[in-house]
């Protein structure tokens, strides 16, 4: 257990020293992390599953049996929150085997006394899982957002479900409408990544947390805070095959601090730069995933900046999807969510293009890449 006081920390430092990892003397010199830590001597049977992560590059999750029922424990919890109760038969949309995510949601499920059918997330099998809504009476689902979106554009008729939850990527709004028209429910949605469960969300874009379970604090200027915006750091009170203290998330919160044993975190974007222009303006990441919310049937997104020797530079923005997105349009919803990249469009600094390339089978989550040329700023 990851201690709750400065006292319990020399304790817990002890535990995991056992397990060959050194921290430091207090908390306050603790430096936040950009991988979990690894025990160097392995604990005993340790599992491992893979997550595509954000990036769509595969990254190894390790697990003991006593961490899995952790992370299934805290998925039930979530899924409880948010409505899903014993009885309900619920259809899954995610990834099951070594892609793991389906599989906790599964079993959290099951422990809920709920009755499960796992659909998967694989293209071609979506069409026949939204008949699987109506032939197994459904009365919840259980998505990525591109996934419900899929579904529910293929139902000839609304179909009416206590609940719908969604995963894996934020729902934008227009995806949200679609959902509310098509489920006759609000979406609500669970704030996890491959190494952590962060809670149940409690209102759109914030999400409730469990502070006996979890320590979370934000990277600032100013150095680690309890509360306010910055990027999410993340500690585990529990953890044997994977340990996450202070760990980086990469996304940007704001967060309050925990009131009446809860806390609370807004989403606010993925942290990070997306590219820079000549005139020295910076497009950060969580700006052009805040623009492509405007168009949720675009399912991938190439940005690529060509750098021209007279300080001009062209965007070319390659889109997969069913959206027919113009130039104008994707400049509209970049300069909505920064100035200066509107003030560089105006004075002619900066062109835009778009094109489209058929949507292929990706389903899980958007996939969003960015390339400078011939140098980055």
């Amino acid at each position: 257990m990851i201690p709750a006081t400065p006292d319990e920390w020399l304790e817990w430092r002890g535990r995991l020293a056992s397990l060959g990892i050194a921290l430091a003397a207090t908390w306050d010199d603790q430096p936040a992390a950009d991988v979990p830590l690894a025990p160097s001597r392995p604990p005993p049977r340790q599992l491992s599953y893979f997550s595509s992560g954000t990036t769509g590059a595969a990254k190894e999750i390790p697990y003991t049996a006593a961490d899995w029922n952790a992370a299934v424990e805290a998925r039930a919890n979530c899924l409880d929150a948010l409505g899903l109760r014993a009885g309900m038969t619920v259809l899954v949309l995610a990834s099951h085997g070594p892609w793991f995510s389906g599989d906790n949601i599964a079993q959290a499920l099951m422990r809920l006394g709920c009755k499960v059918v796992c659909g998967g997330a694989y293209a071609p099998h979506l069409a026949a899982a939204a008949r699987l809504l109506t032939t197994t009476n459904a009365s919840a689902l259980v998505a990525t957002p591109t996934a419900a979106q899929y579904v529910a554009a293929r139902l000839e008729t609304p179909v009416a479900l206590a609940q719908v939850v969604t995963i894996g990527e934020c729902t934008p709004a227009p995806v949200r409408d679609l959902l509310v028209a098509a489920f006759m429910v609000s979406p609500r949605a669970i704030y996890a990544s491959s190494e952590c469960i962060i809670g149940p969300e409690c209102r759109p874009g914030c999400y409730a947390w469990d502070p006996q379970r979890l320590c979370l604090e934000v990277l600032t200027e100013g150095g680690i805070r309890g509360c306010g915006s910055g990027e999410l750091l993340v500690t585990a009170r529990y953890g044997e095959a994977q340990v996450l203290v202070r760990y980086r998330l990469g996304d940007l919160v704001e967060l309050t601090p925990p009131r009446d044993g809860v806390g609370e975190a807004r989403f606010l974007g993925r942290i990070g730069h997306a590219f820079s222009l000549a005139t020295g303006v910076k497009v950060s990441r969580s700006q052009i995933e805040a623009a492509l919310a405007d168009f949720p049937a675009v399912t991938s997104a190439d940005f690529t900046i060509s750098h021209g020797p007279d300080g001009r530079d062209e965007v070319a923005v390659t889109l997969s999807g069913d959206a027919d997105v113009s130039a104008t349009d994707m400049m509209a919803a970049i300069g909505a969510r920064s100035i200066d990249f509107r003030d560089a469009v105006g004075c002619g600094f900066v062109t835009v293009a778009t094109r489209h390339r058929p949507a292929g089978e990706r389903l899980t989550k958007r996939f969003v890449t960015f390339e400078e040329r011939p140098w980055t700023l």
